[in-house]
């Protein structure tokens, strides 16, 4: 699946403001450059290693991951995830540097 600098999808509901239509532009933007660069599996397995931090599972994961499994829901761990939490709780990364993070990982995964 190429990657494109395709428009960022259109949201239903309440009509948005001008500032928040750029701004989710933007943020549309700055996942397609980080898909469209080097692995964003590698550059956040590097930070977290820089940094010294890991992804420890709590009761509450495992709780979720039991309720999941009751739901008939699939659940796929995924390292860069976990990662990608971790280094937001630990301060490293803001929340949305983290999303965006993530979603460029993604990206990449599928190509």
């Amino acid at each position: 699946m190429p990657l494109t600098s395709a428009p960022a999808p259109a949201r239903s509901g309440p009509a948005e403001t001008e500032d928040q239509r750029q701004r989710r532009e933007a943020r549309h933007q700055e996942i397609m450059a980080l898909a469209a660069g080097p692995s964003v599996e590698e550059y956040v397995r590097e930070l977290a290693r820089e940094h010294g931090v890991s992804f420890q599972r709590t009761a509450l994961d495992d709780w979720a991951d039991t309720i999941s499994r009751l739901s008939d829901a699939e659940v796929e761990h995924d390292e860069i995830m976990d990662l990608t939490t971790a280094l937001t709780d630990a301060g490293i990364l803001t929340p949305e540097r983290s999303t965006a993070l993530y979603a460029a990982h993604l990206i990449q995964r599928r190509a």
